[in-house]
This record gives structure tokens, sequence and C-alpha cells, in this order.
């Protein structure tokens, strides 16, 4: 069963005066979680395209590449379609995927 909690992307907004409105309460609300969501998303696509980039056979690229266990691509549907679609089905059959650093902070 998929993980459909989204929470907060680690949001807290802290208030220092009333605010006047719905609206405006509406916009400070949302205001955190989704600048978090645009970062996160981009560093997942800038890690997506490091990792596109990257031979794990070449020795100067590989120590630029983590290994990270293939069920955190198995256990996320967003993640491993993404990370199909982008690296191939072949990256995501061995024990570990070698992948860009900013694409596992995109993802946390």
């Amino acid at each position: 069963i998929p993980f459909s909690e989204v929470g907060t992307f680690g949001a807290i907004t802290p208030f220092t005066s009333l605010l006047r409105n719905r609206q405006q309460m509406w916009d400070v609300a949302m205001a955190g979680p989704l600048t978090g969501a645009a970062v996160a998303a981009g560093l997942l696509v800038i890690g997506l395209a490091q990792t596109m980039g990257a031979d794990p056979a070449d020795a100067t690229n590989a120590s630029s590449l983590v290994s990270v266990p293939t069920p955190l691509f198995q256990g996320s549907l967003l993640l491993g379609g993404i990370t199909r679609a982008v690296l191939g089905e072949a990256a995501l059959r061995g024990a570990t995927v070698p992948v860009s650093p900013l694409l596992v902070a995109g993802w946390v």
C-alpha cells in the first residue's frame, strides 16, 4: 500500500501578530510547504540529471555517486516511476542503485 500522507515538508510558521482574514492565513500556511515542495522537486530533477550523466564504472564519477538500496525506489510509486522513466528498468535490477546525493536530498 503506497504511503499517501504528504505532511508539511518541515514548514513551521510562527505568528508575531494576528492575521486579518482567512485569505492571509491561507497564504501564510501554504507558503512554507509550497516552497519546500518546489525546492525538493528541483533537487530531485537536478539529482536525476546528474545521475543520468554519470557513469558508475568511471572512477571519477563513482566517487560522486551514493549507493542507495533498491527497496527505497520500490517503496514509492512516485520515486520508483520517475526513476524507471529516467534511468531505465535496468538501473533498478541490482541490490543498490548509484545515484547523485541531490536525488536523495530531493526525495527526503
